[in-house]
């Protein structure tokens, strides 16, 4: 939550003051980042074990996406595109792994904390084809 909350102010800060283009580079790399390191905390939470190095392959590859436009020239509608289908589909990978717990005695909040998740993945995905 530490990394994402760290992305995500950094994203907000963005809109006070005119920051570098590495500056918005860092905040969307620790947003993906920490959203990708959120659903590795679901999975844990419900005892999954394995997977952690698809975590840390993921992880690395969002950081290396969004250095390479950083470095290639500012294209604000890639970034956006890629920050949206970064969000979107790690939202919905959550969804998934919040539907497979549906039928244990915390079904509505689980239900709750899916369709949240399902909203936020349908805005996203909306947003990186709205580009």
């Amino acid at each position: 939550m530490g990394v994402l909350t760290a992305g995500l102010i950094l994203t907000t800060l963005r809109d006070v003051a005119l920051l570098a283009l590495e500056l918005h580079t860092i905040s969307n790399a620790l947003v993906g980042f920490g959203t990708i390191l959120l659903h590795y905390g679901v999975c844990r939470f419900f005892g999954d074990s394995g997977g952690r190095r698809w975590f840390w392959l993921a992880g690395g590859l969002i950081v290396t996406a969004n250095l390479m436009l950083a470095f290639t020239g500012d294209a604000p509608p890639l970034r956006r595109i890629l920050f949206s289908v970064v969000i979107a589909l790690v939202s919905m990978l959550i969804t998934r792994r919040l539907l497979r717990k549906l039928q244990t005695d915390t079904r509505p909040v689980m239900l709750f904390l899916a369709i949240v998740f399902l909203v936020n993945s349908t805005f996203f995905a909306l947003r990186a084809v709205a580009f």
